[in-house]
């Protein structure tokens, strides 16, 4: 994963082999700490010269599934 600066901020290294992109990662450790809320995602923010609070979001692809 790596923030709006390309900086990496966490990667999760696992075997080659005939695992799908989901199946990797529904097991990381990334998908686990979304799940139990340990990411330390920062609480919503107001948009920049306006008053409507957005959440951060994480973009994935379609082996990540939609969640909160």
């Amino acid at each position: 994963m790596i923030d709006a600066n390309y900086n990496f901020i966490t990667t999760d290294v696992v075997p080659f082999g005939r695992s799908s992109d989901g199946g990797l990662f529904s097991h990381s450790a990334l998908e686990k700490c979304m799940e139990n809320g340990s990411l330390n995602i920062p609480p919503d923010s107001g948009l920049p010269g306006s008053n409507i609070e957005t959440p951060f979001i994480i973009i994935g692809d379609k082996a990540c599934p939609l969640k909160t």
